[in-house]
């Protein structure tokens, strides 16, 4: 008997932590960091140094996509686009809005992110 209830007292602990999981990843939404990263709507295509155009479909939010980029721009998804001019998302950046192109950027990696 003894080691049935403490099989029942463990497996209602266990209950117990799935239902507060939730509550703790949402107790920061403003947080992008916090926040589950989410496809966008639509896709971003730019043309590469081999003067090749590529294309990013549906790409993720707060995601930093490594490419390189010189040239035209069309950024055809629901997200704003920071073109960064440093790999890694880092460092200075040029905002391109969503729904929007631009004849010419010339950057080394890009982050979506979702504006309210």
């Amino acid at each position: 008997m003894k080691h049935i209830g403490s099989t029942v007292a463990i497996i209602g602990a266990v209950v117990s932590l799935g239902f507060l999981a939730p509550a703790a990843a949402s107790a920061a939404p403003n947080d992008p960091s916090a926040t589950p990263a989410a496809p966008a709507q639509g896709a971003f295509g730019y043309t590469a140094r081999d003067d090749n155009h590529y294309i990013l479909s549906e790409p993720y939010d707060f995601v930093c996509y490594d490419v390189e980029g010189v040239g035209p721009v069309e950024n055809n998804t629901d997200r704003v686009a920071q073109l960064y001019y440093t790999n890694d998302c880092r460092g200075p950046w040029q905002e391109l809005g969503a729904y929007s192109r631009t004849d010419y950027a010339q950057f080394r990696s890009v982050r979506f992110i979702y504006e309210h």
